[in-house]
This record gives C-alpha cells, sequence and structure tokens, in this order.
C-alpha cells in the first residue's frame, strides 16, 4: 500500500507545495520511501497528481498538511473548527506548553491555508486518488481516501508531555536536542 504525503503552501506562482511517496509494508510493519519530498507549483497538481495515480496505482490514502473542511466554505468563518477548538484545551493549551494547532478563522495563516488545501482536494478527486474523509468519517473504518495530518497534534500524541511542554509546544526543537 502507498500513501501520498502532501504538505500545502500558500502561493500559486512559487513552489511552496510539496510531496513524497511512502509504501507501507503492514504484514511487515515496515515504512519505505518510494519518493522523496520534490516541491511543486499548485497548477501542476493535478498533472502531478495523475501521473503519480498512472505509475502508482496502490496508493490508498492521500495525506494533507493543511485544515480541510468536508465542503468547501465561500466564507471565512468566525470561529475555528471543532477539531482546532477540542485541541486547544487540557494539555494541548498554550499554557501547558501544549503545540497549538492553527485555525481556519485567521485571516493570513488558517483560512488562506484550508482554501489552498481545498483546491487540492479537489485536484486529488480529479485524479481519482481519493475523496476527503473528515474525521467522523473514520467511525466507518474506510480503506481508502484523503485525510487531514495535523502534525504538531501528531507529535505531541506520539511523545510523552514533558518533550513538548519544556519545548513550548515546538518538538523540531526539541528532537534536534535529543
Amino acid at each position: 500500500m502507498n500513501v501520498l504525503g502532501l504538505d500545502i503552501g500558500f502561493s500559486v506562482t512559487k513552489t511552496t507545495n510539496s510531496f513524497c511517496l511512502l509504501d507501507v509494508d503492514e504484514k511487515r510493519k515496515e515504512v519505505g520511501l518510494v519518493e522523496p519530498a520534490k516541491r511543486f507549483l499548485r497548477g501542476e497538481a493535478l498533472e502531478l497528481f495523475r501521473r503519480l495515480s498512472r505509475f502508482y496505482p496502490e496508493i490508498k490514502w492521500v495525506s494533507v498538511d493543511a485544515p480541510l473542511t468536508p465542503v468547501r466554505l465561500t466564507d471565512r468563518p468566525k470561529s475555528g473548527r471543532s477539531v482546532d477548538k477540542r485541541f486547544s484545551k487540557g494539555v494541548f493549551h498554550s499554557s501547558q506548553g501544549g503545540p497549538q494547532p492553527g485555525s481556519i478563522s485567521v485571516p493570513l495563516q488558517g483560512w488562506p491555508l484550508c482554501e489552498a488545501g481545498m483546491d487540492i482536494v479537489g485536484k486529488l478527486r480529479e485524479a481519482m486518488l481519493g475523496d476527503y474523509v473528515p474525521f467522523e468519517g473514520f467511525e466507518k473504518a474506510p480503506s481508502s481516501g484523503v485525510i487531514e495530518c495535523i502534525p504538531k497534534l501528531t507529535q505531541a500524541c506520539s511523545c510523552p508531555e514533558r518533550l513538548y511542554a519544556s519545548a513550548g509546544g515546538s518538538l523540531v526543537h526539541t528532537v534536534s536536542y535529543l
């Protein structure tokens, strides 16, 4: 099974997007690199995704590092998504040194990234690489699709609390000290 990882950027004129392709051997519990990270323009995304789909028919999952919504919103919401709110409390709260997810209600960061992510989701669908699976969709145990990845939360849930708390919510700095 292959997993396509996408890191989405804001710009439509610069190569601020990147992808890599992983091979997941479920029996041996191993992950290997098929395609190393490469940058691409958003305008080239559809052709790139079609090419990847042809060459790698085993792509089952696409993981997108951008805030996504089940349907494309036409206007920036006044508040963040429920997932953003849930992971801004308790051990994730900034007063606890927790990593903070972005919010799509932030006009200069979260909202443009959400719009860019939704553009990419449309191109993935057109290239037949899958449909978006919202967080609520995991209850049905889908076998493939497009999912949102929230790296800060993945790091926080994968590491002992003392590591990210002592780093002020940033594991990038903590990992370099280990």
